[in-house]
């Protein structure tokens, strides 16, 4: 029988949402570190819903300000070398983004399962078999519309299921669900943790802002952009080979002599 004592004791424990994102939504502020390296390494400046491109270097910009001028040396010379931003057409859309990613992991993992929300959630039947082209025009088909990341981790928690890797791909930008104290979002990864304790949550984001769902801890990616990258970061972090801050310590560790 679940300790549920335990769990009420482990939701009390998270941290509380202290900001508002840009759709309204209770939400976490990410470290100024991590939204620059997201920025740098996997961000686009492409426009997005709610923040133009312009709005987007304001903001790299703004925590150039904020940040100390030894770590914004180390981070130009890092994004220089290693940096993987693209600039993938303005026509493609978010739910093609999330469509493209669900249908290549499948691909690679037949087991996989695949879960579309919007202020809802359910699983999908997919073949596998089908091309990545097939199932992602399948999936980019039966999302849109508000946004309640939550639901989906509350659908696989009302299945018990069981799971190592949970890939979440949204722009982050949840509003049907807020809620006082820690976002639902956090509730709920919390909840599958609790079956899953080695479970690890990566947030691919597709328009990065800001602000976040998930508070950042160690059980927790956060990606920001779409580019080819991607891919390698989801392999390396579900095998365990980086930690959730992988860019800040990257970045620290450049010589500048």
């Amino acid at each position: 029988m679940a300790n549920t004592q335990l769990f009420a004791t482990s939701q009390h424990l998270l941290p509380p949402s202290d900001s508002i994102n840009e759709a309204g939504g209770s939400a976490y502020v990410l470290p100024p570190e991590m939204q620059l390296a997201q920025f740098l390494m996997t961000g686009t400046l492409n426009g997005t819903f709610y923040a133009d491109a312009q709005a987007q270097l304001d903001a790299i910009l703004s925590l150039a300000e904020e940040l100390d001028a030894e770590f914004l040396a180390k981070a130009a010379i890092y994004a220089r070398a290693r940096g993987h931003m693209k600039d993938p057409p303005a026509l493609f859309r978010c739910v093609d983004k999330a469509g493209l990613i669900a249908a290549a992991i499948l691909r690679r993992n037949p087991l996989a399962a695949i879960v579309a929300f919007n202020t809802g959630a359910r699983e999908l039947e997919l073949n596998p078999r089908d091309s990545v082209v097939t199932n992602s025009g399948k999936i980019a088909g039966l999302v849109g519309g508000g946004t309640a990341i939550s639901s989906a981790f509350a659908l696989l928690n009302g299945k018990a299921a069981q799971g190592d890797t949970v890939i979440l791909v949204s722009d982050n930008q949840s509003w049907a669900d807020t809620r006082d104290g820690a976002t639902e979002t956090m509730r709920q990864w919390e909840a599958f943790r609790q079956r899953n304790r080695s479970a690890r949550l990566v947030c691919i984001d597709l328009q990065p802002y800001r602000t976040v769902q998930t508070a950042p801890r160690e059980d927790v990616l956060h990606v920001g952009g779409f580019s080819d990258a991607v891919f390698d970061l989801l392999a390396s972090y579900s095998a365990g080979q980086m930690g959730s801050d992988f860019w800040i310590r990257e970045i620290e560790e450049v010589k500048l002599d």
